[in-house]
């Protein structure tokens, strides 16, 4: 599925920017997880009309 390689795509990016400078990757994950929820449901309501 093309969302889980978009996923893991991201997760890769912030992984390689938390690791050049000091951060917190949880929260990052988080908001990862929120906005590809958020857009996979938006596109089942705009598709189905759910």
């Amino acid at each position: 599925m093309k969302i889980l390689i978009l996923c893991n795509e991201l997760r890769f990016y912030l992984l390689h920017s938390v690791s050049l400078s000091v951060g917190h990757l949880s929260s990052g994950l988080g908001v990862i997880k929120l906005i590809v929820v958020l857009h996979y449901k938006l596109f089942l309501i705009k598709l189905f009309g759910i």
